[in-house]
């Protein structure tokens, strides 16, 4: 009985990490055209992923990636990308979304 109960236990830690670890938020530096086609795929609704305009310093521009993966959870990323690669109007759009 004790033997069953710490392979149990044994087995349920790394999924238990595996689970956490998942979730967790990250930060990802794509391409200025990966970004502009993160940032139109904003405007269309979807019901596992989710796009939103975060804002835009000097250097940078962010967007929120939402998705909701079916084993894994739900899963929140930022991406961003240098300024300079990105199109006037993808930056025009990105600061009236402020």
């Amino acid at each position: 009985m004790a033997r069953s109960i710490r392979f149990a236990l044994l087995l349920a830690v790394p999924v238990i990490a595996w689970l956490a670890l998942s979730a967790c938020s990250s930060l990802e530096q794509v391409s200025a055209a990966e970004f502009e086609r993160a940032l139109e795929r904003g405007d269309q609704a979807e019901t596992v992923h989710a796009y939103s305009p975060i804002g835009v310093t000097a250097q940078r521009a962010y967007i929120e990636h939402w998705s909701l993966l079916p084993i894994l959870g739900e899963r929140t990323s930022v991406l961003w990308t240098p300024v300079a690669g990105l199109r006037p109007e993808v930056l025009a759009k990105l600061r009236a979304s402020r």
